[in-house]
């Protein structure tokens, strides 16, 4: 189970990369204005937080979702729809 969140962590760390904090931010941004799927919103903003541009007891109110419905090891597949 542990290799499995690392595997993911790694995964979405590589997958915005390219990205930098304020490109991050207003990819989050766009997403949330396009309704997107909540796990692309999840993935996105988890690494916000995950580099410190967010804290934790931010996600809730920009995911606008009780903070117990978050889950920082969700897995996200960008070729999967939800």
């Amino acid at each position: 189970m542990a290799e499995k969140k690392q595997k993911i962590k790694e995964e979405r760390i590589k997958r915005y990369e390219s990205f930098s904090d304020e490109e991050l931010l207003r990819e989050f941004n766009r997403l949330r204005e396009e309704d997107a799927s909540f796990s692309q919103q999840m993935d996105v903003i988890i690494e916000l937080e995950r580099r410190e541009v967010i804290g934790r007891d931010e996600v809730p109110s920009m995911l606008e979702e009780d903070s117990t419905m978050i889950d920082y090891d969700l897995e996200y597949n960008p070729e999967s729809m939800d």
